[in-house]
């Protein structure tokens, strides 16, 4: 009997290392990827030519998505939401394009299209962007270096 209550504890242990190892992936590894110190929009007479400037690092090879949005500012009211359909390799070397154009942060011209229609015009606006790092093997195997 004595046995099986120190399998219990083995087990248990087991899974409380393995949450925790899930928490710091999904918290810890997005951050140790990424450095996005700050992100500026101008001002533009239509959306498909605002330019922008990002200062933001890629630390660490990774695949991960984004998603974009934007929101009138300063009511929060949402406009639009856009995002990556597929996984993207980031690269340290990659380098954003000089001029770095809003259509390009949107990953495409396409993508800023159906804000376009959802009335994004002159004004104030909140500009958000979330990138998810996909883990390998959904965090259960540590990266190779």
């Amino acid at each position: 009997m004595a046995g099986f209550h120190m399998r219990e504890k083995t087990w248990f242990r087991l899974i409380m290392l393995g949450w925790l190892y899930v928490v710091l992936v999904a918290t810890l590894v997005p951050s140790l990827c990424m450095d996005v110190k700050s992100v500026e929009v101008s001002s533009a007479a239509t959306p498909e030519y605002v330019t922008m400037r990002a200062d933001r690092t890629i630390e660490r090879p990774f695949i991960g998505l984004f998603v974009v949005t934007l929101r009138r500012s300063p009511s929060q009211q949402f406009v639009c939401s856009t995002g990556s359909s597929k996984p993207i390799n980031y690269r340290p070397a990659a380098e954003l394009p000089d001029p770095l154009y809003l259509w390009w942060w949107f990953g495409s011209k396409a993508n800023l299209k159906p804000c376009e229609d959802e009335g994004f015009g002159p004004g104030e606006y909140l500009l958000e962007t979330c990138w998810t790092v996909i883990p390998p093997f959904w965090g259960l195997v540590p990266e190779k270096h």
